[in-house]
């Protein structure tokens, strides 16, 4: 918030006693917002890795990161396999679609195991 609103307010000083003031009474908090954006993330089917890599671009620091990704309860093992199943519709007819969704489930954020937990899911069920 204090990054966005430096460029359009004139006087800093004026800006950071707003801003102490929101602290104070407890309207803006790093944490709640760190919260509500990695559940946001988590719904669109990102892994810790680019969950955090987004939260410190958005000026988080990194133990308010740490806190919030410990405080999640996510298995990320299964939501890599929802991401998995969902991208896997598209890529059903494609021969190499073990090597793209290892990609994809890369880029969205996931741990190595994670993603290779995902592909053997996503394998089995297309045995069956």
């Amino acid at each position: 918030l204090e990054r966005k609103l430096l460029s359009r307010c004139p006087e800093s000083v004026l800006l950071y006693q707003v801003l102490d003031e929101l602290a104070d009474k407890g309207w803006q908090s790093d944490e709640r917002f760190a919260h509500v954006f990695a559940r946001s993330r988590c719904q669109r089917g990102h892994g810790p890795l680019r969950i955090r890599q987004d939260m410190r671009q958005k000026g988080l620091s990194d133990s308010v990161i740490e806190q919030c990704l410990s405080a999640l309860d996510i298995d990320w093992f299964e939501l890599a396999l929802a991401a998995a199943q969902k991208k896997y519709q598209s890529l059903h007819k494609d021969p190499r679609w073990r090597e793209k969704l290892y990609r994809f489930l890369g880029y969205r954020g996931f741990w190595g195991d994670q993603i290779q937990y995902a592909l053997e899911q996503v394998h089995l069920e297309c045995l069956d």
